[in-house]
């Protein structure tokens, strides 16, 4: 095979590009904080890789949802987490290796962009068979995170392990020093024919790979360090502690604070309540405010209370579903709360 031909054949076999692709069209959700397809029935074992062209106006991160026959919910078991650059940018996902849940039949998607809908557009989706340049895009794009990048939950375990193609780095850093220590041993016993001289030598060569591999690291740490810094200058500045809990939630709409301390000014402090949404993405900014609720009881078997925001009932319909509940209090007409008289 002459020289150029091989050239561009490997070319081709690592370009980040894949054939008998499907058009995937996105759209904005109605008053809902994320973009969504229409209904889909995809077969996960025929496609496996998605392709997004996002252009943004803010950096951040966003979150992959798809639902399957098996499971017809937008959930966070089925999602994959990842960055957005601003600008225009291609993000290729190969998702079996990133999550064990694509089975069966796919459904649809939905992207949830944490910085909010706004300056955020999906320009372009395809998704069919990768090759190794789409999954060689996909597991760099992986590896600058946000998962092991930035800070997730409140615990002390913050920062979780970089991953490549879903598994962590140290495997390959594991695999890569063993194999070191073996090829340098197998090569100084050759050279020397001697087995102490050759041990000696490969200590060393280890010794220095692990070194390295440490050090590369600690650098990969310290610019997670330093992105995480920046987004939170970016997003929250100097400002007062009302107005970055107001940011905290504001991918879940605008108003969604002042409709929280609105609803702890008529809330009595140990109320028992439920609450009540349709965004399958409800988890991640709620999550932070049953803290600024506390102490209502958002778990009680029989609540008192129903807090009702975007809601796909109306009020009569909700009244339908919950009987004895009365209107009590409104925010506006997607936000409200009943009583249990």
């Amino acid at each position: 095979m002459p020289l150029r031909t091989l050239i561009l054949a490997l070319l081709l076999l690592a370009s980040p590009s894949f054939g008998d692709e499907l058009r995937i069209p996105f759209h904005p959700a109605p008053n809902m904080p994320y973009f969504q397809s229409p209904q889909l029935n995809i077969d996960s074992a025929e496609y496996d890789t998605l392709m997004l062209r996002i252009k943004s106006e803010k950096r951040g991160a966003a979150r992959l949802f798809w639902a399957i026959n098996y499971d017809p919910r937008f959930n966070q078991p089925k999602s994959i987490w990842f960055t957005v650059q601003r600008g225009d940018h291609d993000y290729y996902f190969d998702i079996p290796s990133q999550n064990p849940n694509w089975v069966g039949w796919v459904k649809g998607f939905l992207v949830y962009p944490e910085t909010g809908t706004g300056g955020f557009e999906i320009k372009f989706a395809t998704i069919g068979k990768g090759n190794i340049g789409t999954k060689l895009k996909s597991g760099w794009q992986e590896f600058w995170g946000p998962q092991g990048r930035l800070i997730e939950g409140s615990t002390v375990n913050n920062f979780r392990a970089l991953t490549i193609w879903g598994r962590s780095i140290n495997l390959y850093i594991y695999a890569i020093v063993i194999l070191t220590a073996f090829f340098s041993l197998a090569y100084f016993f050759f050279l020397s024919s001697n087995l102490s001289l050759a041990w000696k030598n490969c200590g060393k060569i280890t010794l220095f790979a692990g070194l390295v591999f440490w050090g590369v690291l600690t650098f990969s740490q310290l610019i997670s360090e330093y992105h995480q810094i920046r987004l939170d200058l970016e997003r929250y500045d100097f400002r007062s502690l009302e107005e970055k809990r107001a940011i905290a939630v504001e991918s879940f709409g605008r108003d969604f604070y002042p409709f929280l301390m609105f609803c702890k000014s008529h809330l009595p402090g140990r109320a028992k309540i439920k609450f009540l949404n349709t965004d399958p993405t409800v988890d991640y900014p709620f999550g932070r405010a049953k803290y600024f609720l506390y102490p209502i009881d958002f778990f009680a078997a029989e609540p008192d209370y129903l807090i009702v925001y975007n809601y796909e009932k109306d009020l009569k319909g909700v009244m339908k579903e919950y009987p004895g509940f009365r209107l009590w209090k409104r925010f506006n007409e997607r936000g409200y709360l009943l009583w249990k008289k």
